[in-house]
């Protein structure tokens, strides 16, 4: 399934693209995954402060960067959950293109998130170590607060630390996407599996009706 979306109305926009930390930062296709949306709707739930090193369960929304087929996020997942829950890859998958003009903090590094809680102090002294940013605070002048696979290591065992995040991964607190579309992933597997029955020239994910880059 794939649905065309009106480009999003950003007042704020800039068309050099994401400012602060990650000046000139864009990002590629994004990975949202959910066990309970069949269908996912253009709006984000406004992000809430928690006193933890995320946001409170349910708001903004959380992708992770999708390319040739893989997620970061997915692969931390099925290292952390995918033996004993539910795996990612029996819930569902939505592949997003973000808007080019998105403001977009980005965390590439311990010496960003120390900035990012200079310019949006902490709501209280660290827990654990943890970084409590104010990501009330941050929704009012970005789209997104992303965290780049170098971040993500960077800043797991340090103070401040934004351990909990576990990997590359995206929270936005608006819509920002020109398209959408849900596709079926098969397991690492499964897929190996397919690979090996057809031919070499053959593309066994175009074969399943998975999207192919360049197609509409």
């Amino acid at each position: 399934m794939k649905r065309k979306l009106d480009s999003p109305v950003n007042p704020h926009a800039r068309s050099e693209g994401a400012r602060g930390t990650g000046e000139g930062h864009t990002l590629g296709e994004q990975l949202h995954i959910s066990p309970a949306i069949s269908d996912l709707a253009p709006r984000v739930a406004p992000v809430l402060n928690a006193e933890f090193v995320k946001p409170q369960p349910g708001t903004g929304l959380w992708t992770s960067t999708y390319a040739n087929g893989k997620s970061e996020w997915v692969e931390a997942y099925e290292d952390m959950f995918g033996e004993d829950g539910i795996s990612a890859y029996a819930l569902n998958w939505f592949v997003l293109t973000p808007c080019p003009t998105a403001r977009i903090l980005v965390i590439d590094s311990l010496v960003d998130l120390r900035r990012l809680l200079r310019q949006y102090p902490a709501r209280r002294p660290y827990l654990r170590m943890l970084a409590l940013p104010d990501f009330e605070a941050i929704s009012r002048d970005y789209d997104a607060m992303s965290l780049t696979s170098r971040g993500q290591w960077a800043t797991r065992l340090t103070q401040p630390s934004l351990y909990g995040w576990d990997s590359e991964s995206t929270l936005w607190f608006r819509w920002m996407f020109t398209e959408v579309r849900r596709i079926i992933p098969l397991p690492p597997v499964a897929e190996a599996a397919l690979q090996s029955r057809v031919d070499p020239g053959q593309d066994a994910s175009g074969a399943q009706g998975y999207p192919k880059e360049g197609r509409s």
